[in-house]
């Protein structure tokens, strides 16, 4: 999770993918498998990897070691990936659309129904990388509407061109588990964890302070004017 242009750049491309999705009137769909959309899964905070790089080179007893980064937590994408999109103002689907019905029932409040990912594409393929949707497809024809919603809410236009699609759905389309240990580390250590929610959040407001993203919270304001 890093706020410039790079390879891997998880927290880049999901703004991207929710702003513009927020935009279409998208449901902003989670495009991995169900497999990893219920599994656990850890991440690394650019921030922290610096800290350990420092940490690992200034320090005598970890001379010519090697070490694996992990933020000491985890998540699992059913429940992560709603509170991303609730920063941008889009409501994500995390339960069924029965339980959806019940708590209507129940309450007597009119709500959202939100399409819950059906994962009918990639339900028979648990022992091979599969994606629900082609990702780099669906972005092909996306930079008109990022650039109507920089128009509207500020950005750069050329942030499109740094999302890195097709590694977020290699990112999102494994059928196995990519859990790093960092008990290496702690032995030798190592002490740092961070939450990999503020981690995220604390990315995508560095991208809003550095003019790259619009800020979310004009982005929420103008979600929560219209409904």
């Amino acid at each position: 999770m890093s706020v410039t242009a790079n390879g891997m750049s998880e927290a880049l491309t999901v703004a991207l993918y929710f702003l513009i999705s927020r935009e279409i009137g998208g449901s902003g769909l989670f495009p991995g498998n169900k497999y990893f959309y219920d599994s656990i899964d850890d991440q690394s905070y650019a921030p922290s990897i610096a800290d350990m790089t420092i940490w690992a080179s200034t320090t005598e007893h970890c001379k010519n070691e090697a070490f694996n980064h992990t933020n000491g937590d985890v998540i699992v994408w059913r429940y992560f990936w709603p509170e991303l999109g609730k920063y941008f103002g889009l409501e994500v689907s995390k339960h069924t659309r029965q339980k959806k019905k019940e708590k209507k029932k129940e309450t007597g409040v009119d709500t959202v129904q939100v399409p819950e990912p059906s994962f009918d594409k990639t339900k028979e393929k648990a022992d091979a990388m599969a994606n629900e949707f082609d990702l780099v497809e669906w972005a092909k024809d996306k930079k008109p509407v990022w650039e109507a919603v920089v128009n509207k809410y500020g950005g750069k236009v050329e942030a499109f061109d740094w999302g890195t699609w097709g590694f977020f759905m290699w990112a999102t389309g494994k059928s196995w588990l990519t859990i790093g240990s960092t008990e290496k580390a702690r032995k030798f250590g190592w002490s740092r964890i961070d939450n990999t929610y503020d981690g995220w959040i604390e990315t995508f407001r560095s991208l809003e302070n550095a003019g790259i993203l619009p800020r979310a919270s004009a982005i929420r304001a103008a979600s929560a004017a219209r409904n």
